[in-house]
């Protein structure tokens, strides 16, 4: 009896595509997204410098950890472990709650593929344009796997980046390394065994999301890191018997079909770039509350009642169809009645206002905010608004997703956080002057020391010892 030989599987596919992708085969509409989407990530990490979040600048090297391996944390300066380092990074880049967002995956890709690369840039001297192909295979394949698989992850109390991000940051760096695709499958196999996290937060309003980020970030280089030493990984990782997709997703091993078939579009192209600190969900419906208050001139106390038509998928999220008083800013920020309360009361939304989750005015606009399942497919966090005035005037966004950002609006965004950054309007131009030809750049490990005020760029931005010392 001949027994056929069983076919690649998905991750030695997802490993070939990766290893053979290369600048040229990129449409150049998706390289400049990508180096808005790297911009804008790092404009709100930079405009989260004011925050204090516990556990942002570990200072304590592994035993063993070689001190000629450091990156620079964007926090103060310092260079510490690369795997530290870009663990304060990823934090500092979703501290605001603005990094990038994939809407099919739901998850927070930038801060999970960004940080870890610019750790390997600074050692490696890589070029813009092999860190952008790099940049974009991570959102390939956290996107193509996360797809495949989001809805059941989720129900399960699973949080997606806490889950697709390590393979987005592994595949990310073992592109960037240049081992060949053997290299990159036992990067991803291993990234595979590193997925964690539940969304339990979300409906008690705590502060695990920011780590679970960072953590996602720093094992999805760790795994990469393992795969260049010669580790070796299951190979049928995803759709094994005990794999990712039984485990996780509590689904018969999957095929493949969906997974590989969603690397036919560019997954950079279809992330939301939030201009406001509240969860991805919830910027179409602010965004148009926004646009409506300021066209018509009404204000919250003229409003009777507001509906807002949004898919399941988003309404059913943890956290998000959540009345009532949130009990702490996290749960602020993932409630979409307390976020367009805040909308209709100051006509925007920022982070200092959602520390006022117990303010009268935004409770009382928020009572008069009702969701309701709309006909919005899920996938891309669309969202329609109605709103009735107390004088019977009637206004109706009809159904859009969270407005692009371009080179100008993020921008925009960044001079809105420039006093938070430390930086001057002119080192904030030299950044964005940066990225936006990263392509002609031969180190990109250059960029981390311009995000840093010219006065620090040798020291750190408040006096903390030397990791080096």
């Amino acid at each position: 009896m001949i027994v056929a030989e069983p076919g690649p599987t998905i991750l030695a596919q997802l490993a070939d595509y990766v290893d053979s992708l290369s600048y040229d085969a990129i449409p150049p509409d998706v390289t400049e997204r990508a180096k808005t989407v790297l911009f804008h990530n790092l404009v709100v990490a930079l405009g989260a410098r004011n925050l204090n979040i516990p556990g942002q600048d570990r200072v304590n090297w592994p035993e063993g950890a070689p001190r000629t391996v450091t990156a620079t944390r964007l926090t103060d300066g310092w260079r510490g472990p690369n795997e530290s380092s870009l663990y304060t990074n990823s934090l500092l880049m979703g501290a605001r709650a603005q990094h990038d967002e994939h809407p099919g995956s739901v998850s927070h890709f930038g801060s999970c593929v960004i940080p870890p690369l610019l750790a390997v840039a600074e050692n490696r001297s890589l070029g813009g344009r092999a860190f952008i192909v790099a940049m974009i295979a991570g959102y390939q394949v956290g996107a193509g796997i996360g797809g495949s698989s989001v809805g059941a992850v989720t129900r399960r109390g699973f949080r997606p980046t806490g889950l697709f991000g390590p393979f987005a940051a592994a595949a990310a760096v073992a592109k960037a390394h240049g081992g060949g695709a053997a290299q990159i499958a036992n990067a991803l196999a291993i990234a595979a065994s590193s997925a964690a996290g539940i969304t339990q937060m979300w409906r008690r309003g705590t502060d695990e999301w920011r780590y679970q980020t960072a953590a996602a970030a720093r094992n999805g280089f760790f795994a990469a890191t393992l795969a260049e030493e010669g580790v070796q990984g299951a190979p049928d990782a995803i759709e094994g018997a005990s794999g990712f997709h039984r485990a996780f997703a509590g689904q018969d091993p999957a095929d493949g079909d969906e997974i590989l078939g969603s690397l036919n579009t560019w997954a950079v192209s279809d992330v939301i770039l939030k201009p406001f600190p509240v969860c991805a969900i919830n910027q179409a419906a602010v965004q148009r509350i926004v646009e409506l208050r300021s066209r018509y001139g009404f204000g919250a106390e003229d409003v009777d009642e507001v509906v807002v038509a949004v898919s399941q998928s988003d309404r059913s999220y943890p956290g998000v169809d959540a009345r009532g008083r949130p009990p702490t800013a996290t749960a602020a920020m993932m409630s979409m009645q307390f976020a367009l309360g805040v909308a209709l009361v100051y006509g925007s939304v920022d982070v200092g206002h959602l520390a006022e989750h117990g303010n009268p005015s935004v409770l009382g606009a928020a009572a008069k905010v009702r969701l309701e399942t709309g006909p919005a497919e899920p996938g891309d966090h669309r969202a329609s608004v109605r709103i009735r005035l107390l004088d019977g005037q009637r206004m109706d966004s009809g159904p859009a997703r969270a407005v692009e950002y371009d080179r100008d609006g993020i921008m925009d965004l960044a001079r809105h956080l420039l006093p938070a950054s430390g930086l001057s309007w002119s080192e904030m131009s030299a950044v964005a002057d940066f990225v936006y030809s990263l392509e002609d750049r031969d180190d990109v490990g250059q960029l981390l020391p311009l995000c840093l005020p010219s006065r620090n760029r040798h020291g750190a931005l408040a006096p903390k010892p030397d990791l080096l010392a």
